[in-house]
């Protein structure tokens, strides 16, 4: 993954197999740290901007992961539903009700 200040440009591949009840352990590798925090301890959301390549234009996306509780992926989502294309976002039925929705920051 090539890593910049401004987002980076993921492997699509590892960015598929990102899915419900993974772990921060499980997903750092995958898709390596997120590039904006909302704070220092407990961190329940991971926020990314990715870049793709689409034909000969870059596409920017911006991706959260949630976490629950336990700290297992609960809902992935992306800002623009047109990103959807890269890798589906995903949620768990309980966090649906819950209302566990956070903005992208």
């Amino acid at each position: 993954m090539a890593t910049t200040s401004a987002g980076s440009f993921p492997n699509v591949e590892n960015l598929r197999t990102i899915d419900l009840g993974m772990t921060k352990n499980q997903v750092y590798p995958l898709i390596g740290a997120p590039h904006f925090h909302e704070s220092v301890f407990r961190v329940r959301v991971w926020n990314y901007l990715f870049h793709f390549r689409s034909g000969n234009d870059t596409v920017t996306c911006e991706y959260q992961i949630q976490f629950d509780d336990s700290g297992r992926i609960a809902r992935t989502r992306w800002d623009d539903p047109a990103c959807e294309r890269f890798a589906p976002a995903k949620i768990a039925a309980d966090a649906e009700t819950a209302g566990t929705t956070e903005k992208l920051q």
